[in-house]
């Protein structure tokens, strides 16, 4: 059986068209998931309208976050493979089908991303839709990468129960927290980091339906760099060196001699007001990748902390 996991909030209509998609599919031992974070119960009603002809269960929540939600939807789910999709995703008819022969036929695999298209191109034109995955060709990957950049974003992804309930979804992570992204990258960059193989299929289809100017285009890059950033320099304390990821380490080296230099005039006495203009002029450049980067590294040494701590409490030391 497949279980589709579905996060959403105030946007019953979506998910109503969302529904509508999966109901075409041919592929029929699934289960719907549904965690609902709401301001009101229209969503509530639409899925009502739903129960008589899909294998449907509703959740509704008072707390926030994505990935609190799909750990609990993963809790209560019955598949032995799990897809995660967003409410406002249109899926291809053939999407359940394509995943499960996926597995079928990849056994070493542990989990896929599919293709992400825009969903009606020609009708938006000025707008921009963000959380695609456009690219052509497989792609498989046992070894850590940029997961957003090499393989594709939470949309369209599946995975075996059993490796997702393994590592499950920070909860410090992705929408509804201060990061704003970041949680299915942790999930694959933790498999990959683990010798696990996960793949690019772009059989298994979905459409983004989602389109906004560039000013919210803007907004929605600089919340999901806090992610981002947040994720991989984690995952950089934790001993992962991407290539790709340079960047954390210029970024890293520029802050401290910005910071170093300012320091010591400080010290000195003969830092002036253009000195300090130029690192409050840093700040607010690199503002979302710097919130990013200390939000990484403070979970990472709580992580380390309450890690150390437990292992001292199982082997009976007296700490104090």
């Amino acid at each position: 059986m497949i279980s589709i996991l579905i996060a959403t909030k105030d946007r019953p209509e979506k998910l109503a068209n969302c529904l509508h998609s999966i109901l075409k599919n041919s592929y029929k031992n699934y289960e719907v998931l549904i965690g609902d974070q709401s301001q009101d119960e229209k969503t509530q009603k639409v899925v009502s309208r739903y129960r008589g002809v899909l294998n449907i269960k509703f959740y509704r929540f008072n707390f926030k976050g994505k990935s609190k939600v799909l750990n609990f939807l993963l809790n209560e789910s019955k598949g032995n493979i799990l897809a995660f999709t967003d409410d406002d995703c249109i899926v291809d008819k053939n999407w359940l089908e394509n995943i499960n022969q996926f597995f079928q036929d990849n056994k070493s695999v542990k989990a896929v991303f599919g293709r992400v298209l825009p969903y009606k191109r020609t009708f938006k034109k000025g707008y921009i839709c963000p959380s695609i995955t456009t690219r052509r060709e497989y792609r498989c990957f046992s070894k850590p990468c940029v997961v957003h950049k090499e393989l594709g974003v939470g949309n369209n992804f599946s995975a075996g129960k059993e490796i997702v309930e393994r590592y499950g979804f920070k909860r410090w992570l992705g929408v509804g927290t201060f990061c704003g992204s970041g949680e299915e990258d942790d999930l694959v960059l933790n498999l990959l980091a683990h010798g696990c193989k996960v793949a690019y299929e772009p059989k298994i289809k979905v459409w983004h339906d989602r389109w906004i100017n560039k000013s919210e285009f803007k907004s929605l890059v600089n919340k999901y760099n806090v992610g981002t950033y947040a994720c991989y320099t984690y995952h950089y304390m934790k001993g992962i060196r991407l290539k790709d990821f340079y960047y954390l380490n210029v970024f890293f080296r520029s802050f401290k001699i910005c910071l170093r230099d300012i320091i010591k005039k400080i010290l000195s006495f003969k830092a002036n007001e253009q000195d300090l203009g130029v690192l409050v002029d840093f700040i607010k450049e690199k503002k979302y990748v710097l919130l990013g980067y200390f939000l990484g590294y403070y979970h990472f040494f709580v992580d380390s902390l309450n890690k150390k701590l437990k292992e001292l409490f199982l082997r009976g030391v007296n700490i104090y």
